[in-house]
């Protein structure tokens, strides 16, 4: 099994995948048509939405803090969100660089309330 794995032979077999939900993130693709069988080997890329952790307030401030985020409030509704620098981009086209960001936000109906999810 090391061997099929360092190789990159190794099959894992069915996986089951837990998420909130999955879709499609692009078109299915041949990778591999077999030229005795003519089987072929489909790529399908997925997007995958996994449930969030709960953050405290806490350690949400903590990492504001930390990271230079900021806290900015819905203009017409009371929800929060982070917003965390997450890194730094730079264009291929032009060699520009520019910085990215991350947002946690309250998810569902029972964080709206509490402010305490990412």
């Amino acid at each position: 099994m090391r061997y099929a794995k360092a190789n990159g032979t190794f099959d894992e077999g069915v996986t089951d995948i837990q998420a909130v939900a999955i879709r499609m993130a692009k078109l299915p693709s041949v990778v591999h048509r077999d030229r005795v069988t003519g089987a072929e080997t489909v790529l399908y890329s997925l997007a995958v939405d996994q449930p969030s952790d709960k953050v405290s307030f806490e350690r949400a401030d903590r990492l504001r803090t930390d990271r230079r985020g900021a806290f900015f409030q819905h203009r017409s509704r009371e929800a929060f969100i982070l917003v965390l620098e997450s890194g730094r981009h730079t264009d291929p086209r032009d060699g520009r660089t520019f910085a990215t960001y991350s947002i946690w936000k309250p998810v569902g109906r029972a964080s709206a309330t509490s402010g305490s999810r990412s």
